[in-house]
């Protein structure tokens, strides 16, 4: 006997499972944008120190052509201004959608992932640059 599939149920959640999934978004893009300002100072700082090149074509061509600051707040802006208008657009254009807030809610954890990874490199480039700051004292 074949399986039979029950069709999706269009019932509207309940508000408590609504509130929850926006608490969840609210707090992991909360994240999502400490992440990118972390990004930004550290670039920053990497960046203004000798020797060290931006990674990403895109900024490293663009940074030669509008600077240093208004390139990486630019891209920043931009970054955080799109992720947060899909977020509020999911939540706002889906009402009746607990998938597509969990859909939403598991791609900001995914991209917070790759952002803790440029992020580990970033840290691990200025870990090499403490001892021109903090030369150590030997006796």
């Amino acid at each position: 006997m074949p399986r039979q599939f029950q069709k999706p149920s269009h019932r509207k959640p309940a508000r408590s499972e609504r509130k929850e999934l926006q608490i969840g978004l609210s707090l992991v893009l909360g994240i999502f944008i400490a992440l990118q300002l972390l990004d930004l100072l550290t670039t920053a700082f990497a960046l203004t120190q000798s020797g060290f090149r931006e990674a990403n074509p895109l900024l490293a061509w663009l940074i030669p052509k509008y600077g240093l600051a208004l390139t990486l707040i630019g891209i920043k802006a931009l970054e955080i201004g799109a992720v947060s208008f899909i977020t509020w657009a999911v939540v706002v254009f889906t009402p009746y959608s607990l998938t597509d807030d969990e859909a939403a809610l598991g791609v900001l954890i995914f991209v917070n992932g790759l952002s803790i990874l440029v992020l580990n490199n970033n840290f691990a480039l200025i870990a090499d640059l403490l001892p021109r700051f903090f030369p150590v004292i030997h006796p």
